[in-house]
């Protein structure tokens, strides 16, 4: 494999002199040390990791990987440590340390550590499952405080029927992620159960929960005034809906697609929601 040639040669120390070298002064044990982890680089071991992960049906997503491995849950950044005390010193035939083979310089990021295992997968001609929608779908649900036995049976038909290709894994980096289409499946599935069809009732839902207006203020719009844009937080969602009605020459009226009866209503669905962004940002601190 080709190096990189350096400035100028290097002096070869007296303790190394019985090692082979190039021509250049290097010794071709950190040649070889080199080329090898440009070959298999250390956190391929993370994304073999996950690839069992997923060969075994398992909701593990890569960002657990990577804020296991970052968290020392998983001995990946100090495994050379244990290592060192299992193997001892260094030999004559591999004088090399385990701090220099087996530390990882880096923790990859979720999406790069999806990609690498694809690639991996392709390389040594293993065919993947795709992810395990059901698995996945349940762990968010539960994460989310969200009905399981409502919303699930809804998102499992969607993916029966559609088996999106962002499911399986892509060595594509710039990819779209399998498990942001795991959930953009629960989002589909969450719109439809509780009728959030983009006709002012997700706007007034949220308005709701903290201002509620009386009877007379209610105001429903047509399907064709789906699309809002951004409410200002100071402004009631009637007041906003009958604003944007006036701007671009619609009418409001009554003809909203019939709301399914649910034990969760769109008002507890964004409240739970709610709690649960909370937690999160409080849980980490922001």
């Amino acid at each position: 494999m080709p190096t990189e040639r350096p400035n100028k040669l290097k002096r070869i120390r007296p303790k190394y002199k019985s090692e082979p070298h190039n021509i250049y002064g290097q010794r071709a044990i950190y040649l070889w040390l080199r080329s090898l982890r440009k070959t298999v680089p250390l956190y391929s071991t993370l994304a073999i990791s996950f690839l069992v992960c997923l060969i075994a049906r398992e909701p593990i997503l890569p960002t657990d990987i990577f804020k296991w491995a970052s968290e020392g849950k998983l001995p990946y950044l100090t495994a050379f440590i244990d290592m060192d005390r299992c193997l001892g010193n260094a030999s004559n035939a591999c004088p090399l340390s385990t701090r220099a083979l087996f530390r990882p310089n880096q923790v990859i990021g979720a999406q790069q550590l999806e990609a690498i295992a694809a690639t991996i997968a392709q390389t040594i001609g293993l065919r993947l499952p795709s992810v395990n929608f059901y698995a996945i779908a349940h762990r968010y649900l539960k994460e989310l405080c969200l009905p399981v036995e409502k919303i699930l049976p809804q998102a499992c038909r969607i993916y029966e029927w559609s088996l999106p290709p962002g499911l399986w894994l892509s060595s594509n980096v710039s990819g779209f992620p399998t498990r942001a289409c795991v959930m953009s499946i629960l989002i589909v599935a969450m719109r439809l159960l509780y009728n959030i069809q983009g006709q002012c009732t997700w706007e007034m839902s949220h308005s709701e929960i903290k201002n509620p207006p009386s009877n007379d203020q209610k105001v429903h719009l047509t399907p064709d005034s789906a699309n809002l844009g951004s409410m200002p937080k100071h402004e009631n969602a009637n007041d906003y809906a009958k604003k944007h009605c006036s701007a671009t020459g619609l009418e409001p009226n009554n003809k909203l697609l019939p709301v399914r009866t649910s034990d969760y209503n769109c008002h507890e669905l964004l409240s739970i929601l709610e709690a649960t962004y909370h937690n999160i940002n409080t849980a980490h601190g922001k």
